[in-house]
Parts: C-alpha cells; structure tokens; sequence
C-alpha cells in the first residue's frame, strides 16, 4: 500500500517500510535502462540499506524537509540528480536518495560521495539554501527531537538567513514551489 504525493505534473510513489522507529523509504537506483518507474524497498532489506549507507566511511549526507516543502530542496535535489548523477547510467549509483518520515514530517536524505561535496555545496546555493553541520531537530513547547539517525557526516539544508521564504505569505511560498517544479518539468521533464 503506497501514498502517492504530487507537485503539479511530479508524482513520486512512496511505500512504507519500519526503520529504526520511524519510516523509511528506499529507491531501487538499478531502474531498467529508460524506466523512471523505479521499485521501491521494505523491511529487511531496507534495514540493510540505511545501515549500509550511514555506516559508509566515503559518503556524506544531507538532509532536506520535503513535506511540508521547503522551497528550494526539491530543485537541489533534482538538480544535483540530473546534473551530475543522472538517472538510468552508471554515475547515479553514487546517488543514494531515501525518504524518512519523522514526526509527521516527510524528510528526503541524498548521500553522495564525499569528494563531490562541492557539487551539493554549489547547487545548495544556487538554489536558494545553506548546509549546516548536523541533523535537524524538531522544537515543541515541551520537548525536542533530534533527526533518528545521526552521523558525523550528516548536514542539514536550510534556507539562507534573509531568504524571501522568511518574510513571505502562504500563498507567496506557493508561487514560489510552484515555479520551482515547474523549472525542472521545463527543464528535465520531470
């Protein structure tokens, strides 16, 4: 049983799997030359998966709010997916992209090879956000809750300080989603 998201013309299957107390989502990044319609993994092996990845001495990972959106995550990601890892080829298994459902909070996690930090570090800025060491954490009234899984190579994306996100309305915030997406359907056609 899936639950199935969609910006504007993108639609992303996601299919619940249980990981270290909270969800966790896995592409298969070994699609079918030409199928974008990539399977999804659960369970054991998905365990296996986020062991493997977070334990990897040579990746770097970071992490991104994807629902509610955070506008400028979802163009760093793609960008830097189909820039430098495309899809259906060789160079995209060094793209490791997971979801993570953590307090009712939809976060997406790329983990790629250290040594080409400076690509996420390039198109983070172009897309409007910085990096900041660690994981995120969630702050309530009566508690705080820091991101499940923690490495010393994890990095958290945000919006840069001063970033119109932060003095805007809803429905300005939309616009600006809005024309995120709609910049990389024109672009990748996605």
């Amino acid at each position: 049983m899936g639950l199935e998201l969609e910006y504007g013309q993108m639609r992303r299957n996601y299919i619940n799997c249980k990981v270290l107390e909270f969800k966790g989502k896995f592409f298969n990044h070994h699609p079918k030359e030409g199928d974008m319609d990539q399977r999804f993994i659960e369970g054991e092996e998905a365990m296996e998966l986020t062991v493997r990845i977070w334990t990897d001495p040579k990746l770097i990972h970071y992490i991104g709010m994807i629902i509610p959106p955070r506008p400028g995550i979802q163009r760093c990601l793609t960008m830097l997916e189909y820039l430098h890892f495309p899809p259906c080829t060789p160079l995209n298994d060094e793209y490791q992209f997971v979801t993570y459902e953590f307090s009712g909070i939809l976060f997406g996690v790329v983990s790629i090879p250290k040594q080409k930090k400076h690509l996420m570090e390039t198109i983070a800025d172009e897309s409007g956000l910085r990096i900041v060491k660690g994981v995120p954490t969630l702050l309530s009234s009566d508690r705080q809750d820091s991101f499940p899984i923690q490495s010393s190579d994890a990095y958290s994306l945000e919006n840069k300080p001063g970033h119109s996100v932060y003095n805007s309305t809803q429905q300005q915030i939309r616009a600006m989603l809005i024309a995120e997406y709609r910049e990389l359907e024109d672009r990748f056609g996605i």
